[in-house]
């Protein structure tokens, strides 16, 4: 009991400094971060049409293109979808889902357990996606987004029948880390870091390491960026 109600009060403490006291400040600062915020990671679309005339020929390759966005795709069966159905879905948000006149009878046979031979025709993708959502100028919370995308061969189409959101109390992240100009910056510039400071490893390297990126950012390129540390002022780093 004594460990949960310290860690309770560490996420307390972590949520009221990120929510009171990082992002109102990140909001009044002013730099250049807004100019390498550019394409960030959003949602990959509920429903999919294959747009080709030789559609199954090519199917795996243009699926593949849509769920380039993904961090994990793993291509599934039906039984493997139904064994884990209710373990994916507990204590979690539901996300938009849709269907088609073929694959309308699935999720409601998943959600009462019925194990229906007939969908053994089709074929299951679960995915999984980082999305990031702007809390101010230069942070965003991260949110992880489960799917479960059945492809129905008749309407040549992949619909996300089912999935869930998570989103890890104060999960806070640098925006710029997740542009596509930001990140060729960020690994430019840990790069340069390196070549600095080195990379042998000793107590203290990391924050050595943070505070030489932190000021190369901001003297060679004009951005404000925010360490772990202040993410998470109740942890201690060596």
């Amino acid at each position: 009991m004594p460990v949960l109600i310290l860690f309770c009060l560490k996420k307390f403490y972590r949520t009221a400094i990120i929510e009171n006291i990082l992002i109102p400040e990140d909001n009044r600062l002013e730099d250049k971060t807004a100019q390498y915020l550019s394409a960030m990671p959003t949602e990959i679309a509920v429903t999919y049409t294959l747009k080709n005339k030789l559609q199954e020929l090519f199917k795996e390759i243009y699926i593949h293109r849509f769920f380039e966005p993904c961090r994990t795709v793993r291509k599934c069966t039906w039984n493997s979808i139904f064994c884990q159905w209710n373990i994916l879905h507990r204590n979690a948000d539901m996300i938009e889902f849709t269907n088609c006149p073929h694959t309308k009878q699935i999720q409601n046979h998943l959600n009462n357990a019925i194990d229906d031979f007939k969908y053994d025709q089709f074929v299951f993708y679960q995915t999984y996606q980082d999305v990031v959502v702007p809390v101010s100028k230069r942070l965003g919370k991260r949110v992880l987004l489960v799917k479960i995308y059945c492809y129905c061969p008749m309407c040549k189409k992949l619909f996300c029948i089912g999935g869930r959101k998570h989103e890890q109390d104060q999960d806070i992240v640098n925006l710029i880390e997740y542009s596509i100009l930001g990140k060729q910056v960020m690994k430019y510039v840990e790069k340069e870091v390196i070549h600095r400071i080195g990379r042998k490893k000793y107590l203290g390297y990391c924050h050595n390491f943070w505070d030489e990126k932190k000021k190369i950012l901001l003297k060679e390129f004009g951005i404000i960026w925010y360490s772990p540390r202040a993410f998470h002022p109740e942890m201690h780093y060596d």
